[in-house]
């Protein structure tokens, strides 16, 4: 009953970047932050980074290297949870977008209210305690809210930076499936890797949320209309034992 052993994902040139540790060989943590930050893993369920903050906390990444140019890679997707989360609680958070040559940047509330010069998710997280959120951002909409075509065009993301404060008390956040990413194409492939000793018979896919499909056809990637979404991609051995789950963002494309 030992489920197949998860490797290293093969992404399409759509992807820029994104983390590594769903794979159960790759511990690489490319954050960092005031706080402490330590990678989670369970039998059965897909990694996740588990950040503890006390105060006002910041943790972030530089994709200086990257060269992200939001028209070129216009979307930032990710799935976030807060696994102690108590009724009524004032914790804020937000995500910051630095761009690089002291441009500045943007912070975008995923908790609501926003505070002043902050701006709002299109749609706002419905914050429910231990339960995953996805969220994809749009980002030179968001960014033109400050920058101009212009300087999107010329200036790369430097920083992205997740800022959480409650007062002087700790606070807890998990992070996980960190994509940036242009529109899918039709030639876009991801290739999922893994290993058991009885051999791999396929891969299983699904939309979060729908019922699991054995591969018989390639799951799509494209735009359907029918809003950001998330596949779930797990291999399959031959005795029936899945692995730990991939998760690949959809964004639904809109002018």
């Amino acid at each position: 009953n030992t489920p197949p052993t998860l490797l290293a994902t093969e992404y399409p040139k759509n992807i820029l970047w994104c983390t590594a540790w769903e794979s159960e060989v790759n511990s690489a943590v490319p954050f960092q932050s005031n706080g402490s930050l330590a990678i989670r893993r369970k039998a059965g369920k897909d990694a996740y980074l588990r950040i503890t903050e006390k105060g006002k906390g910041d943790t972030w990444t530089s994709l200086a290297q990257a060269q992200w140019l939001v028209t070129k890679y216009p979307y930032l997707a990710f799935r976030v949870r807060r696994p102690e989360m108590k009724k009524g609680e004032d914790t804020h958070i937000s995500l910051e977008i630095e761009l690089g040559k002291g441009k500045g940047r943007v912070a975008v509330a995923l908790t609501e209210p926003a505070e002043k010069d902050q701006v709002s998710l299109p749609q706002a997280i419905n914050w429910q305690s231990n339960t995953w959120h996805g969220v994809t951002l749009d980002l030179p909409k968001i960014l033109a809210s400050k920058f101009s075509v212009k300087d999107l065009e010329d200036t790369p993301v430097e920083i992205i930076r997740l800022k959480q404060h409650k007062g002087d008390a700790e606070v807890t956040l998990d992070l996980q499936s960190v994509f940036v990413f242009a529109p899918w194409r039709p030639e876009d492939k991801v290739k999922v890797n893994a290993f058991d000793a009885s051999g791999i018979d396929g891969i299983t896919w699904s939309y979060e949320d729908t019922t699991e499909n054995m591969s018989v056809a390639p799951a799509s990637l494209m735009s359907e209309g029918k809003g950001n979404r998330w596949i779930m991609m797990r291999a399959v051995d031959r005795a029936g034992n899945l692995s730990v789950p991939i998760r690949i963002p959809v964004a639904d494309l809109k002018d």
